[in-house]
């Protein structure tokens, strides 16, 4: 893979990820304040995370399989469920 590939893919992958961590920080600066708030801004920012996976991922890796709406949503079902612990 050359270097300018190699950056490509970097740089989608942290714009991927970008929405999730921001949301994630906003979620633990505000559960102690409002919880439903917190919880509201980590799964809109999870949902926000996959739908940007969900559409770029097919550039980015020519896989067999393309991405479903069924997989997305459990997607987001599971990283709601893991980030939950981690807000305590």
């Amino acid at each position: 893979m050359s270097l300018a590939k190699y950056l490509h893919a970097l740089k989608w992958e942290f714009l991927q990820n970008l929405p999730l961590i921001l949301g994630f920080l906003m979620a633990a600066r505000l559960w102690r304040v409002n919880f439903i708030l917190a919880l509201a801004v980590l799964i809109v920012s999870i949902g926000l995370g996959i739908l940007l996976m969900h559409y770029t991922e097919p550039f980015l890796h020519k896989e067999k399989y393309p991405p479903t709406w069924k997989g997305d949503l459990m997607n987001l079902g599971l990283f709601v469920v893991i980030a939950l612990p981690f807000l305590f």
